[in-house]
C-alpha cells in the first residue's frame, strides 16, 4: 500500500500525473492541518473536514484521497474554486481529477483487504487466501476500465505476487479456509482446485478421526477388559477402513453443501470443528 506502488513511478507518464496529483492533495492537507482558519474555511463550506494521512497506518493514504475526491465530486467548480483560492493553493485540473478517481477505485479493494486482515474479531488465518484472491480478481477487473492508474493495478499485483508467493498452494492456509463456512470452496477458481481442495479435507479428516480413534485405544485401562478386544481387532489389519473413510467422505460432503455461513454452523460438523480449532486457532 506504501512502498510496492512506488514501482508504478517507472511509467512516465504515470509518474508525473501522480506527483502533480498528490502535491495538490498534500498542499490541502497541510493547510488544513497547520492552520486552524484554513481548517474552518474547509469545515464551513463543505460541512465536513479533510482527513490527513497518519504513517502509522498502511490505508490512511488512500482514505485522505478519498476523502478530498468527494469533496471535489459532491461541490460545484465554482465552489471548489473559491475554497482553493481562499487557501492559496492550487486547484485540480481535468486530467487530475480523473486520476483522483482512478486511484481510488485501484486503491479501494486493498484498503479493503487491510481493514479485513487487521480486524480484531474475526482474527483467523483462513480469511488470508480468500482476501488475497478475491483482491486479485477486482484489481484484474479494473484494468480494462482505467485510463490512467493501469501501472497502479500492475504495481499492487506485482507487490501481491512477491510478497505471497507460493501461500496459494499451503495446505495449511487452505485447509484453514475451507473449514471457514463463510468461504468453503467459494474462493476458489476454478473446479481442479476446488476439487484439490475437497480432497485434501477428506484427508486431514480422516488423519484426525484416525489420531483421535488411537489415542482413545492409548487411553484405556490396561487392565479392562475391553482392552483385550481392542488389541485383537487393531492385529488384524486388512488395510484402509472402508467405514471411516466414508465417515469421513459423509461429514465433508454434508459440510460442503451446507448453506449456513455463521461459524455456529460448524457445531453440527464435529470433524470439522476439530480441523477448524486445529489450523485456524
Amino acid at each position: 500500500a506504501s512502498h510496492d506502488i512506488e514501482s508504478a513511478n517507472s511509467d512516465a507518464t504515470y509518474k508525473k500525473l501522480c506527483r502533480s496529483t498528490m502535491a495538490k492533495c498534500s498542499a490541502l492537507w497541510n493547510k488544513a492541518s497547520r492552520s486552524t482558519q484554513c481548517a474552518d474555511i474547509v469545515r464551513d463550506t463543505f460541512q465536513t473536514c479533510l482527513i490527513v494521512p497518519n504513517a502509522t497506518r498502511w490505508n490512511s493514504y488512500y482514505y485522505a484521497v478519498d476523502k478530498v475526491r468527494l469533496i471535489v465530486e459532491r461541490h460545484s467548480e465554482d465552489r471548489i474554486a473559491e475554497v482553493f483560492q481562499a487557501l492559496d493553493t492550487p486547484t485540480f485540473r481535468p486530467n487530475e481529477l480523473l486520476f483522483l478517481r482512478e486511484y481510488c477505485c485501484v486503491m479501494q479493494p486493498l484498503a479493503c483487504a487491510l481493514d479485513i486482515l487487521q480486524a480484531e474479531t474475526k482474527c483467523f488465518i483462513g480469511y488470508l487466501l480468500p482476501t488475497l484472491a478475491s483482491l486479485r480478481t477486482k484489481l484484474l477487473g479494473l484494468k480494462s476500465t482505467l485510463k490512467l492508474t493501469v501501472p497502479l493495478v500492475n504495481a499492487v499485483l506485482t507487490g501481491l505476487d512477491a510478497r505471497f508467493k507460493g501461500y496459494d498452494s499451503r495446505h495449511d492456509l487452505i485447509i484453514a479456509s475451507v473449514t471457514l463456512p463463510q468461504f468453503r470452496l467459494r474462493w476458489l477458481d476454478d473446479d481442479d482446485r476446488k476439487s484439490q481442495a475437497r480432497s485434501l479435507l477428506y484427508e486431514q479428516l480422516r488423519v484426525a478421526q484416525q489420531q483421535h480413534v488411537e489415542s482413545e485405544l492409548v487411553s484405556v485401562d490396561a487392565h479392562d477388559s475391553s482392552i483385550q478386544a481392542a488389541s485383537d481387532d487393531d492385529f488384524f489389519c486388512f488395510g484402509v477402513d472402508t467405514r471411516e473413510q466414508s465417515d469421513a467422505t459423509v461429514e465433508v460432503d454434508l459440510y460442503l453443501s451446507d448453506s449456513s455461513r455463521e461459524i455456529e454452523c460448524l457445531k453440527k460438523f464435529p470433524g470439522i470443528v476439530k480441523l477448524f480449532k486445529k489450523f485456524n486457532t
